[in-house]
Order: C-alpha cells, then structure tokens, then sequence
C-alpha cells in the first residue's frame, strides 16, 4: 500500500504541478516518464499522438503494452519476460536509465498496426535520462522521430549526416560503396538520372571520412561558360582580364585539404578537359594571368547523368579524363529501381515539409498506391515536389488522390486503359523496340503505345536477366 501511494503522489506531482505540467506539454517531441517497474507515470501530448493513445490507456502500463509492442501483443508474455526481451533495445535503455543511473540513447524501428501515425515502420530515437523524487528512481524518455540525417551509428558504419535513406538492398548496396570509398582518397565518379541524390552521395562521401572537417566544394559544370568555369576552379590574378580588378581564388584552392564535387562532367567542353587532365593528374594548376603553379590536396568526386561511354566513343569526352576520375565507379539507382522505397521517402517529405510549414498531412492508401505505379521520371526530386504540391492543395489532414498533380493520375489511367484493352507485349517486341530507340525506354513505350509503369514493369517481370538489345546499348530514362 506504501508503494501504490507513493507511486500515486509522484503522478499527481508529475501531473499536477502547473508549470511543469505546461512545459511538459509545450515540448515539441514525446516525453513519458517511467517508474522503476518500468511502468509509465506520465505522457504528454506528442507521444499521445505519436503512438495513438490516451494517458488513460497508458497510465500504469508496462512499457511494451502501452507503447503497443507487438512481441507483447501477440505473445501475451508480460513486457521484460519474453525470449527477445533481453534484445530489446528500449529495454536495455530502461535498464540504464533505472539500473545503472546512467543516460542512455538508443533507436528502435517501431511497426504500429492500429491507430497513431506509427502505421508504418519508423525509426524512433529513445533518450533515456534518470533522475529521483522523494526517494523513488524514474527514468524520463525522450522520443523522437527521426530523418535518416540523425540516426545513430549502424554497427561501427560511419555517421550517416546526409539524408540518405532507403532499405532497398540495390540502394543500400550502393550506399556500402560510399562507405567503402570514404575511407580512401580515390576519385569517385557518381552516376545517374537526374533528381537521384547525386549531390547528397558526394556529401556522404565527405562526411564520412577524415576530411570531414574540411571544406565540401560543389561546382556545377552545366551551370557556367568555358571561360568563367575555369576563373571559377582555377581562380585568377589581378588584371588577367577586365573585370579582374583583385586576386580570386578557385574552387581547386578553396577545396584544399577537403572534397571537391563536380557535378555534371559530362557537360565540359574538350578543351576545358585537357586543362582539368592536369590539375587530376598533377594536383597543381596556375590561376587564370599567374605563372606560379600552386598545388592542392583534394579529393576530387566526380558526378554525371550522361552515358561517358558513349560520349568517348562520339569524341566528346577523353579517354583518360574519364580513366582518372572513374577510379571508384557508383551508380545511383532510380527511384523506380528501388519502389518499396517510396513510402519511406513520402512519409519523410511529409514530416521535414510538415514541420518546415507548421503542417501534420498524411498520404491516403490510394495515394501510396499511385505512388507506387508511376515511373518516377525526376526520380527524388520529382517525388518532392509532388508531396509539397499536394501539401499546398490538402486544406485537411489526409492527402488523397485529387490533391495530386494530374499527370501522375493521366499515367494511371493510361495504365488501365492498356490493361483494359489487355494489349500483350512479347520479349521480342520490347527488344525491337529498346533496339530501335537505342535503349531508350521512354520512347520505346510510346513507340509501341504503353505507359511507361506498365513498360517498365514488363521488363522488370518479364524480362530480368536478359542482355541489353545490342552491344553496347545503355538503357536511358
């Protein structure tokens, strides 16, 4: 009886004193308080909200059955008795906090089925911080939800500080290389479709290794002319030209001791590239106007949506340029390679644009739905701009299917006119097709009058394994 009143008193102190009561509530992420039974004494609104309960529901509840654990809902075994308890992580950070009064971090992937924004999986992250009144130990969490720019260390794997994020196992392939890469100086040459993450690729590789406390340059090469590319990486000396009224630095300089990303290679004119050749092999270069050669330690990262294959074999890229910059070669894959990403990303726009705008929006499951049969031309970035679009339109809480912009629901009807129709495709059809069009997949669909998810499913179910039509035949997006 002791114990219940004492446990009663410290719910009322943690409940009932104003101020605390309000800061409590005013916080911006989950808080819940928890005894030394592992029992919760307090929740405030946002983990409420978060997990779908009420303080009612939770109040006195072991941990797992307030949170909604489905190890506890399914087995029945009590939260902490279970055969998979001991792994539990958010149990093991209980037991620092309440066992060892010691603050302890922890994130934990949680899958709610019922209620709450937590219907999919979504990694949390558990601050777990002692403390004691009137002579009984609690353990206050602090739980948020994370981006994948603030989740912990995975298993000695670098820091992941840039937004990487996906579990696709192409995806996550691709991300074990730019982990591999990190830990070296080698040239790294990114490529893939425009609106895949290049740039963010090139940011990992930098935070991740041991110049990541050195600068991060990024120039576009598509972005600026011949001439004022090379003032730009170069730099300059008073009066090398007109306007050249002071010393300028280049990007090469400014990026020394650090990483320099160049985006869009492909787009450098030959005569630029001779020029680049030798900064690439040399490591030093003379300002536009100096006669000094000034020489740099950079790490040099590489990035282009074009096929350089095939502009070496057209004249328009050099040979050993691209030898020298593709020491370390890494695709980034579309969006439509890896789709059972797609709902992990939307629910990540939705929440950074959310909290960006002061704004809580969820995705219908016709949306999801959609979302998973378009092509995804502009990949990422297109994705984004679709969740901003139907954030502006939605004046609810619930995204649905007219708030989407009206050629994603153009291609769906498309889609199911073509199966309505139930025009069959043939292997040998799609090859003729991808052969004429020189492995363009877009213009081979609109040759043989399919939309492009219906196309590309084709050739991921029917045709995986299959060698390109043609040697040397790329397919392009």
């Amino acid at each position: 009886m002791e114990k219940e009143h004492s446990m009663a008193m410290n719910r009322e102190f943690l409940g009932q004193n104003s101020l605390s009561k309000t800061i409590f509530e005013k916080v911006p992420c989950g808080l819940l308080v928890m005894d030394s039974r592992r029992q919760l004494q307090q929740v405030n609104g946002v983990l409420e909200k978060t997990f779908g309960i009420t303080r009612k529901q939770a109040l006195g509840k072991c941990l797992g059955e307030a949170l909604g654990c489905n190890d506890f809902h399914q087995s029945g075994v009590a939260c902490g008795k279970g055969s998979i308890c001991g792994e539990c992580a958010l149990w093991k950070a209980a037991d620092q906090a309440l066992v060892h009064n010691r603050s302890c971090k922890v994130q934990v992937n949680f899958h709610r089925k019922n209620g709450g924004s937590m219907a999919q999986e979504n990694p949390l992250m558990f601050h777990a911080v002692p403390f004691e009144h009137e002579g009984e130990r609690f353990a206050l969490l602090q739980v948020d939800k994370l981006s994948i720019s603030e989740e912990l260390p995975r298993n000695g794997h670098p820091e992941r500080s840039s937004e990487i994020l996906g579990r696709h196992p192409t995806f996550q392939e691709m991300v074990n290389l730019l982990e591999e890469a990190a830990q070296t100086d080698l040239p790294v040459l990114l490529q893939g479709e425009s609106g895949t993450g290049k740039e963010l690729a090139a940011q990992a590789i930098h935070e991740w290794s041991n110049r990541k406390d050195q600068p991060f340059i990024a120039v576009n090469c598509a972005a600026l002319p011949h001439g004022l590319l090379e003032s730009e990486l170069f730099g300059h000396v008073k009066g090398a030209f007109t306007d050249a009224i002071r010393d300028k630095k280049g990007r090469f300089e400014l990026a020394d001791g650090g990483t320099l990303f160049l985006d869009e290679i492909g787009e450098l004119a030959p005569e630029f590239q001779v020029k680049l050749l030798r900064v690439v092999q040399e490591g030093c270069f003379e300002p536009i106007g100096g006669t000094v050669s000034k020489k740099v330690n950079v790490r040099l990262v590489s990035a282009t949506n074009k096929n350089l294959q095939q502009e070496m074999n057209r004249g328009n890229f050099r040979l050993d340029l691209f030898y020298r910059l593709c020491v370390v070669p890494i695709t980034v894959p579309p969006l439509r390679e890896r789709a059972s990403d797609i709902p992990l990303l939307a629910q990540e726009f939705l929440h950074k644009f959310g909290r960006d705008h002061g704004l809580a929006k969820s995705l219908s499951p016709a949306v999801l739905e959609i979302f998973q049969k378009y092509g995804w031309p502009g990949n990422i970035r297109e994705l984004q701009n679709v969740i901003q679009f139907a954030m502006m339109k939605c004046s609810g809480t619930t995204i649905g299917r007219h708030h989407l912009p009206s050629h994603l629901l153009q291609e769906t009807i498309a889609d199911r006119l073509y199966i309505h129709k139930k025009i069959k495709l043939t292997k040998q059809e799609v090859l003729t097709a991808l052969a004429k069009n020189n492995g363009n997949k877009m213009q081979a669909a609109k040759d043989l009058g399919v939309a492009r998810a219906t196309f590309y499913r084709f050739i991921k179910n029917r045709m995986a394994g299959m060698p390109d039509p043609g040697r040397g035949a790329t397919y392009i997006y």
